[in-house]
């Protein structure tokens, strides 16, 4: 319902208005939405605002509410009155005769003559009040008067305090309360409107969009807290972002500036290094193009831009906003910002029609300095070599975008953008697979390996030490267990060449050994703990953990129940071999810690206390593992995966330093589906009874380095190649102490799978142990060097 408003002075109507719903405020100040110069006003009178299908009035200075009504005006001062057209349409008009007029003009005569010496007295001090005033809106201001009209539209980024953190800094660490800072600031913004804020868009969304972080709140000059409600709009490329707040409809706002003009002096606000707001001068040196997009152009300032003042405003010397801080240099004092222009399109577009709704469109390729292999990086993706041989991969990457709808609720507005820009990614990602693939390139599949040049791939460890056996408690044990991962396109290139001269079959794939702790703790069916052995001398860093291949270990556990999900006992345990005995190193850098109190320091134990249940998960294997996790410090949180193995758990671990849990949740689960999935158990001996259980149990079609093969215990057990037409005798059946299967990939038919290509096995009958095998001999196979390479070890000990 419009608003059809008069404005009176002195019993006549000045200006007449007509309001669409909405808020306006009115006032002597230019901010102010309708203007009234007149000293008997304040610059901010009052609000005008329409709720509830009512009109209301509200007076600044007195707080008093009244309904607008056509049956009466209301008094602004003793001058000024505002009221509707109808009222003055419909109120007496009130007539007096010429003598009473003329009696009443003599006695206003005598009174305005007892008053003029009155009003030359303060004439002086209301000229002088009354210029101070008016100039702010007028005239050009000082750098200090500047910053004391604007400083109550600024509003200051500052990360919520996490107390679990700072109380495992104190713990672990053996920092003190003295050591932490009450705020920690990192950003900037401004009112353009009443509750709602302008920053930059990488405020919020970070430099790629992926590293996301809302755990924050916007403090004002008074010092007050406000939460963001929902985010109106935003535009990567030209890195402006638009927040709703609440709480803030009493502090004003900035307003653009019409026009700017190079060499004009500018100041930049903000929250410099998140110490505090500061006001620095310059000029506008000139305005450039964006050098991927020529319809985008940016102002180039001299004025100081430090970290922190990202998001805050570049304004004119009238406190007007002439563009957006988003960008800073450390070599030249040469900063870039976002006109006032593109500022108040984006006003007009997410601000001023919030109710239609807007759909904005993400594209990687618009994000200044965008790169391909630190997007997936950042998304935990397998970034391959071969991709920067094949443009049209690249390609597929950059022209990555998703659409979204705005507004969006705050608290959701990572799950909004995050969730489709992952799944984005991910297609992109398996696009590339089939585009590499077409061109005979080996990907991120087992299967790529093999081709016509190679109709069969037979992975095997670097060294001879998996076949090398140390006997513990009357068993024998392979020193090295591990993964096998697949090698890089260079060393698949070399394999081929191998394979041409020689008619070699044996694959050196890449192995992550998991090896015999460097502390002999005795080797036996109760308790067998491998871990990759650090032959530096130095400690190992917590964060090594978020490099690479995950660290791994191998739990050979009698009696450990892994169905038992309520039994913490793989992460502790991973924990306790991990930290070994001289610990490992972390780091006490915080958002929260002083920069004097940030040191290196060391973890020798972890308390693990209030642990959530571990959860069962799968991979793209169609493996499932226990997940156990704990988070440390800020970011830090250490997850555990344990797959369940014929004589045990074989956990690994994996560290992500990620704030943003739905960010978190997202790259955990890439990193199941496209790293932990392709990892593959390196075959080991195990007990024979517990192998055969673990088979019949059906565990085994899961593994790809046991489904090709399946034995029979019958009078006369034998062991079948499922690819092959070949079954096999296994001669003392009964004196065979721990088995290993043999497995590799073979293609037939344009069909490429895993299959079983024979069986060794432990032989300790008469006291004498024998390490025997049985299947498919490769082309010149090393069998019998690694045969004579045993027996010569065994004789030297």
């Amino acid at each position: 319902m419009n608003l059809q408003l008069v404005i009176i002075h002195n019993d006549m109507v000045i200006d007449s208005l007509s309001l669409a719903p909405g808020d306006y405020k009115i006032g002597r100040s230019k901010s102010s939405n309708i203007v009234v110069q007149h000293f008997s006003l304040h610059r901010d009178q009052g609000l005008l605002f329409f709720e509830e299908g009512q009109w209301f009035y509200k007076d600044q200075q007195s707080g008093r509410t009244q309904i607008i009504n056509d049956s009466e005006a209301i008094e602004l001062s003793g001058h000024i009155s505002i009221a509707t057209a109808q009222y003055v349409e419909m109120e007496k008009t009130h007539l007096s005769d010429f003598a009473t007029i003329h009696k009443k003009r003599r006695t206003r005569l005598k009174q305005r003559l007892a008053i003029v010496s009155t009003m030359t007295a303060v004439l002086l001090l209301f000229t002088v009040v009354g210029y101070n005033i008016f100039r702010t809106d007028s005239y050009p201001m000082t750098e200090n008067n500047l910053l004391k009209e604007v400083r109550s539209k600024i509003v200051e980024f500052e990360a919520n305090r996490d107390e679990r953190a700072i109380n495992d800094l104190k713990k672990y660490a053996g920092l003190k309360d003295s050591d932490f800072k009450e705020a920690s600031g990192f950003c900037t913004g401004f009112l353009v409107a009443p509750n709602v804020v302008l920053t930059a868009s990488h405020c919020l969304f970070g430099g790629m969009v992926i590293d996301l972080s809302n755990d924050f709140h916007l403090k004002t000059h008074d010092g007050k807290e406000h939460k963001v409600l929902s985010v109106l709009g935003f535009d990567i490329k030209r890195d402006y972002l638009y927040l709703e707040t609440e709480g803030m409809e009493s502090y004003g706002h900035l307003e653009f500036a019409p026009e700017f003009h190079i060499e004009q002096k500018v100041f930049t606000v903000g929250n410099v290094h998140g110490e505090g707001i500061a006001i620095r001068d310059g000029i506008i040196s000139s305005e450039t193009t964006d050098l991927n997009d020529p319809d985008i152009k940016y102002i180039r300032y001299s004025a100081g831009a430090s970290p922190g003042n990202s998001g805050g405003p570049l304004l004119d010397e009238f406190g007007r906003i002439v563009a957006l801080v988003f960008a800073s240099t450390w070599s030249e004092n040469f900063n870039l910002g976002t006109s006032a222009t593109d500022l108040k399109a984006g006003f007009e577009q997410f601000v001023s029609q919030k109710k239609k709704g807007q759909k904005v469109t993400i594209a990687v390729k618009k994000i200044m300095n965008f790169n391909a292999q630190t997007m997936l990086q950042a998304l935990s993706l397998p970034y391959l070599n071969q991709f920067d041989e094949y443009p049209e991969v690249i390609d597929q990457f950059s022209e990555v975008a998703v659409e979204v709808q705005v507004p969006i609720p705050f608290e959701s507005v990572d799950e909004v953008i995050l969730g489709p820009l992952n799944a984005a990614v991910i297609l992109a990602f398996e696009t590339v697979q089939k585009i590499l693939k077409e061109n005979h390139e080996i990907v991120l599949d087992w299967t790529s390996f093999v081709t016509k040049k190679t109709p069969a791939i037979l992975p095997s460890q670097l060294d001879f030490s998996q076949s090398y056996m140390v006997k513990v408690g009357g068993r024998y044990y392979p020193k090295i267990a591990g993964f096998i991962d697949s090698p890089s396109k260079s060393d698949f290139t070399k394999y081929v060449e191998q394979f041409e001269k020689e008619n070699k079959f044996d694959f050196q794939s890449y192995g992550y050994n998991i090896t015999e702790t460097d502390k002999k703790i005795g080797i036996s069916k109760e308790s067998v703990f491998y871990k990759p052995k650090n032959n530096s001398g130095t400690k190992l860093r917590l964060q090594d953990l978020a490099q690479g291949v995950p660290y791994s270990q191998l739990v050979l556990e009698s009696g450990y129940d892994f169905k038992e999900q309520s039994n913490p006992f793989n992460l502790q345990l991973f924990l306790k071999n991990f930290l070994g005995d001289q610990g490992v190193l972390a780091n006490a850098a915080s958002l929260f810690v002083r920069p004097n109190s940030v040191k290196d320091f060391t973890i020798k134990n972890i308390e693990l206390k209030d642990l959530p249940e571990p959860e069962a998960v799968s991979d793209s294997v169609g493996r499932t593992w226990l997940r156990s996790s704990i988070k440390l410090f800020e970011s830090t949180t250490l997850y555990t995966y344990c797959l369940k193995l014929p004589e045990g758990p074989l956990c690994i671990g994996r560290i992500f330093n990620i704030t943003n849990d739905f960010l978190l949740k997202t790259i955990e689960g890439n990193f199941r589906k496209f790293i932990l999935s392709h990892l593959i158990i390196n075959p080991y001996f195990w007990d024979k009874g517990d192998l055969l259980k673990y088979m019949k149990a059906g565990r085994a079609k899961f593994m790809p380095s046991m489904r090709g093969i399946e034995f029979s215990e019958q009078t006369d057990p034998w062991v079948k190649l499922k690819s092959f037409p070949f079954r096999f005798k296994i001669p003392n059946f009964q004196n065979i102490q721990s088995l290993r299967l043999q497995s590799g990939l073979y293609g037939t038919d344009g069909k490429v799978a895993w299959t079983g290509y024979g069986v060794e096995w432990v032989d300790a009958s008469k006291d004498k142990a024998k390490v025997c095998g049985i299947g498919l001999e490769p082309f010149n196979s090393q069998s019998s060097f690694i045969l004579n390479y045993l027996r010569d070890r065994r004789k030297q000990e």
